[in-house]
């Protein structure tokens, strides 16, 4: 293989195009110097116009003072609905009346209470509305006896 040289007096191998420097515009270009001596580490400082930047400063911390203010909290979520118990809603649910008629035997009156504590919690029925429910299911000498004692129980009747 013959190697050609090139313009630049370096070996070309054969079948490659020569290269051919060409002066440019961006190879003649040099930077003008600045007038001001730049100091070392700092970018060059801008022109500022003395009344925008005070107006600028003043304008940004209303701005701020004005969204520090504007913050409103998100609203709470809604309340969930309060269920009506009824009477009625009890019995469906288990919650049987109470005559007192069988006073001789206490369990009767404790597993009436207990099924009336269950069936109350089972609605979820709020603590502040229980003493009230269970006073209705009180019937003939039941709610007798409740209206002697209970009368100097003071209101809600917690159970």
């Amino acid at each position: 293989m013959s190697q050609a040289a090139g313009n630049d007096g370096q070996a070309v191998p054969e079948g490659e195009p020569e290269h051919v420097s060409v002066p440019t515009e961006a190879s003649s270009f040099t930077p003008q110097q600045a007038s001001e001596q730049a100091v070392p580490g700092v970018g060059p400082i801008p022109e500022a116009i003395p009344i925008v930047q005070p107006q600028f400063a003043a304008n940004f911390m209303n701005f701020l003072q004005q969204m520090a203010g504007a913050y409103v909290p998100p609203p709470p979520p809604p309340s969930p609905p309060v269920a009506v118990v009824t009477i009625e809603k009890l019995r469906k649910n288990g919650a049987e009346e109470f005559l007192g008629d069988q006073i001789a035997d206490p369990m009767i009156a404790k597993r009436w209470f207990e099924r009336t504590i269950r069936v109350l919690g089972n609605l979820r029925v709020p603590q502040e509305q229980r003493g009230d429910l269970a006073v209705a299911l009180l019937q003939d000498s039941a709610y007798d006896w409740w209206k002697r004692v209970g009368a100097g129980v003071p209101e809600p009747v917690q159970i």
